[in-house]
C-alpha cells in the first residue's frame, strides 16, 4: 500500500510538471518580444509601481460631517529609490476619503507613477500590507508545526502544492483555452493525491481517504453539471466574470468556470471529512478488532453524522461571512421584491455553491465510511463470522 501511494504521488507530480511546461510552451510561442524601438516608444506610458513611506501630512481637512466624516489629505511621500519626497493628494472635494481611509506619518503605501508628456504624476493606490500578511502566514505555519509536529511539515508542503497547482496549472490552462472542467478534474486529482499523502503518510488509511475523496468529488461534479444546466446558470453572475470575458482574448466558458469553482471549493472541505472519517473507522477497529464491517460502518457513521451537522453550519456561516455586504444590501433594498432579488443569477450562484458543497460533505461521510469499513474488514457480514474465525 505504501508503494501504491508513492507511485500515485510520483505520477501526480509528473503530470504537474508536464502541465506547467505545456503552459510555458503555449505562451512562449504566442509572445511577441518588443524591439528596442517599440520599447523606447512605450516606456513613458508604462506605469511604474513603487513603495513609499509617508513622512509628513501637509493637509488633513474635513470637508463634510454628514452622513459621515469625509476628508481630503495632502501627503509627502518618500519613495524607495527616489531622493526627493513627492507630494500626493489623497481624495478631493468631489471624491473625498472616509475616516478609515485617512493615512498618517510612517505608514507605508504603494504609489503608481505615470509619465505623460515628460511630466510625472503620482497617485497612492493602496496601503502596503505584505509585511503584515507575511507575519500572519509565518505564525500560522509555526502553529501548525507546534501542534502537528512532523506531520505539520507535510501539511504545509501540501498546502503550498495546492496553491501552486491552482495558480500555475489550473488558471493558466483555462486562460490558454483548455476545458475548465477537464483541467479542474486533473488539478483536483493532483491536489488531493499530493496533499493527502504528504500530510498523512503513505499508508492504506490515506489511500482510502484519497479514493473516497475522488469518488465523492466525481459525484458532486456530476450533480453540479445537472444543477447548473437545470438552473440555466451562465457563470456571468458576477462583475469579475464579465470583466474576465471582456479582458481576455481566449474564449473561456464562464459556465465551465463556475463548475470548476464549485468543485475546487468542495475539494477544500472534502479532505477533512474523508481523512477524519477514515481515521474514525481505523480507531474503532483498533479498539475492538472483532467488530464486523457492518458494525464498523454503523458506529463510524454515528460519529460522522455529528461531524456533518457542525460542518454544514460552519460552511454556511463561512459563505455568509464572505457575503455579508450582500446581506446588508438586501436589508436596505426597497426597489426589488424579495423573490425578484433572490432570483438574480449572482444570488442563485452563491446558493448553489453552498448547497452543492454541503451535499458533498453529507455524501462523503457514508461513502468514506463504507469504503473504509469494508476494506478494513472484508467479507464479514456479521459479528458471528468474526467470532468463528477467531475461535477457529
Amino acid at each position: 500500500m505504501k508503494r501504491s501511494g508513492l507511485t500515485a504521488l510520483v505520477i501526480s507530480i509528473g503530470i504537474l510538471f508536464f502541465l506547467s511546461s505545456l503552459h510555458s510552451t503555449v505562451y512562449a510561442d504566442s509572445l511577441a518580444l518588443p524591439t528596442p524601438e517599440t520599447t523606447q516608444a512605450i516606456a513613458p506610458q508604462t506605469p511604474q509601481f513603487l513603495r513609499g513611506r509617508i513622512i509628513q501630512v501637509v493637509k488633513d481637512d474635513m470637508i463634510a460631517e454628514q452622513p459621515e466624516h469625509l476628508y481630503v489629505q495632502e501627503l509627502q511621500v518618500q519613495l524607495q529609490g527616489v531622493t526627493d519626497p513627492v507630494e500626493i493628494s489623497l481624495g478631493s472635494n468631489t471624491n473625498p476619503i472616509s475616516q478609515e481611509q485617512r493615512l498618517s506619518i510612517n505608514q507605508e503605501v504603494i504609489v503608481v507613477k505615470q509619465s505623460v508628456a515628460d511630466k510625472d504624476y503620482y497617485q497612492i493606490v493602496e496601503v502596503y500590507r505584505l509585511h503584515y500578511i507575511g507575519y500572519l502566514i509565518a505564525g500560522f505555519f509555526l502553529l501548525v508545526l507546534i501542534i502537528n509536529r512532523r506531520k505539520g511539515i507535510g501539511a504545509i508542503v501540501g498546502l503550498i502544492v495546492s496553491a501552486a497547482v491552482i495558480v500555475y496549472v489550473i488558471v493558466p490552462q483555462i486562460l490558454a483555452g483548455t476545458s475548465a472542467i477537464l483541467i479542474t478534474i486533473i488539478g483536483g486529482v493532483i491536489i488531493m493525491t499530493v496533499s493527502l499523502y504528504l500530510a498523512h503518510g503513505f499508508n492504506r488509511q490515506t489511500t482510502i481517504a484519497v479514493f473516497s475523496t475522488g469518488v465523492t468529488l466525481a459525484t458532486v461534479g456530476f450533480f453540479s453539471a445537472l444543477i447548473v444546466t437545470l438552473f440555466r446558470l451562465t457563470g456571468m453572475g458576477t462583475d469579475e466574470a464579465l470583466f474576465l470575458q471582456m479582458g481576455v482574448d481566449t474564449d473561456i466558458s464562464l459556465q465551465g468556470l463556475l463548475l470548476s469553482g464549485i468543485m475546487i471549493g468542495t475539494l477544500g472541505v472534502l479532505d477533512d471529512i474523508t481523512t477524519s472519517q477514515t481515521a474514525i473507522v481505523y480507531e474503532l477497529h483498533r479498539t475492538d478488532p472483532k467488530l464486523s464491517s457492518q458494525e464498523l460502518y454503523n458506529r463510524a457513521l454515528n460519529v460522522g453524522r455529528e461531524h456533518i451537522s457542525s460542518l454544514v453550519n460552519t460552511l454556511i456561516l463561512a459563505y455568509a461571512g464572505a457575503s455579508l455586504p450582500l446581506f446588508m444590501l438586501f436589508s436596505n433594498n426597497t426597489y426589488y421584491p424579495l423573490w425578484v432579488s433572490l432570483n438574480f443569477e449572482f444570488i442563485i450562484e452563491e446558493i448553489v455553491r453552498t448547497v452543492l458543497a454541503s451535499i458533498g460533505l453529507i455524501i462523503a461521510v457514508p461513502i468514506t465510511t463504507f469504503i473504509a469499513a469494508y476494506n478494513l474488514v472484508p467479507q464479514t457480514p456479521g459479528r458471528s463470522n468474526i467470532n468463528q474465525r477467531h475461535n477457529h
